[in-house]
């Protein structure tokens, strides 16, 4: 096929047609050969003031947002978030099953989404600081003719300028995100992902997103904000965390060969507890349903391959690994200073070592059975501890246990103070 501008030739419809076609459509980049669709170069689909030179027009209630002038990134003015409530919105038209890129300049802390309906289709959160920097959200339209484009609060003030919607140039798309495999059998699942030297993507490629380091098929993640995303804080699930980015929550590490979870202490919580977090919550059915299990039925193992590279300044505690039932934890792995121990809801178990430094790798493993919580440090036994319980799951990430805010307030701890962990590989095996 040959293409100029919108000229196509050997193709099963008239050149004029398609051309006709796609600028009825928002200039979309696709043109049907058969029954498959082929990218020319990426187009641009219309948005209205872009860059709130015309104000708040188009972009939704504006009771919702600021404008400013003395901070942007081109013209003369931008959007201004400094509110949890905060947020501007604009629906666009779309093609279906087509590939997009939605761009914009932050600076500050913002989030900026894409969702049809109530589905947020993509979105990353950002904390730009004082220099302006530009975020994308990938995504794939599915079903949808029309798309809502959206700025939103991300813990602290935030100016937006200059968004922009093109079409992707990856070729052929699909209405549904990949993910990593998970493999299934009559006597055992097994969700598991381990990256590779140099980075954690397919096939050698460098990695992009979490997704691409750890198989991420059957989790859901709570982050510690609460934007205009669904739940409360944000819950990122499948497909939509196959290719989602958070920074600086949730991302790939400088070498791309672990993912970085961070959860600072002026962060949302969840309902049943006082302290933030940047968390894994194990998911069954593709990440569709919450998973449940019981200690006395089956084998269920989590391994994690991880370091923890900070921790807050006042209360320096963190929770990297947990298994969690019905109504509160079991049993996690917690770091408090340089010691690193199991914790028996909310009582000391065996010390693992009482000397970790920030930045060192180290492996754990939860193996449930008969009754019985195994607990590995580094390939080794290290306790094995008599419980029963039900309506388990696993936990992997970071979950800070400082605050600054709240009925968990530690006096003098910063709400930027925060924790951090990088995960190389996280499996999980029932059997």
């Amino acid at each position: 096929m040959q293409r100029l501008g919108f000229v196509v030739s050997r193709v099963s419809r008239p050149a004029w047609l398609v051309a006709a076609l796609c600028i009825g459509a928002c200039t979309i980049d696709q043109v049907q050969e058969g029954d498959e669709y082929v990218s020319s170069s990426e187009l641009s689909v219309p948005i209205s003031n872009p860059g709130f030179e015309s104000d708040k027009t188009d972009w939704g209630d504006p009771n919702m947002f600021e404008i400013s002038t003395s901070d942007k990134h081109s013209g003369t003015k931008s959007a201004k978030i400094a509110s949890s409530s905060g947020r501007f919105e604009q629906t666009v038209t779309v093609a279906a099953n087509t590939a997009y890129s939605l761009t914009a300049w932050v600076l500050g802390k913002g989030t900026v989404g894409v969702k049809s309906g109530s589905t947020v289709l993509g979105s990353t959160s950002i904390n730009s600081g004082s220099t302006w920097t530009q975020t994308t959200v990938a995504f794939n339209s599915g079903s949808a003719t029309s798309v809502t484009l959206y700025g939103a609060y991300n813990g602290g003030t935030g100016r937006f300028d200059d968004f922009a919607l093109n079409t992707s140039s990856s070729g052929t798309t699909s209405s549904s995100a990949s993910s990593s495999s998970s493999t299934t059998s009559s006597s055992s699942t097994t969700s598991s992902s381990s990256s590779s030297s140099g980075g954690g993507g397919t096939g050698g490629a460098p990695a992009q997103y979490p997704s691409d380091v750890l198989d991420l098929t059957n989790w859901k993640l709570t982050l510690p904000v609460d934007t205009a995303h669904a739940g409360s804080p944000d819950e990122i699930k499948q497909p939509e965390l196959s290719g989602y980015v958070s920074s600086p929550y949730f991302l790939l590490n400088a070498l791309g060969d672990a993912v970085v979870f961070r959860a600072h202490a002026g962060g949302f919580t969840t309902s049943g507890s006082g302290y933030p977090r940047s968390e894994l919550r194990e998911m069954k059915n593709l990440g569709a349903d919450n998973a449940s299990w019981s200690s006395s039925s089956g084998t269920h193992t989590m391994y994690i391959d991880q370091k923890i590279t900070h921790l807050p300044t006042v209360k320096p505690h963190i929770v990297v690994g947990q298994i969690h039932d019905a109504s509160d934890d079991v049993i996690v792995y917690r770091l408090e200073g340089q010691k690193l121990f199991i914790d028996l809801n909310g009582t000391d178990g065996p010390t693992l070592t009482s000397s970790y430094v920030l930045g060192t790798r180290f492996n754990v493993k939860f193996e449930v059975s008969q009754n019985q919580v195994k607990c590995y440090y580094n390939g080794v036994l290290k306790y094995t501890y008599p419980k029963t319980f039900s309506g388990a799951y696993f936990k992997a990430g970071a979950y800070v246990q400082s605050s600054c805010q709240g009925e968990k307030q530690v006096p003098g701890e910063s709400c930027d103070a925060y924790g951090e962990v990088e995960i190389y590989d996280v499996q999980i095996v029932h059997q």
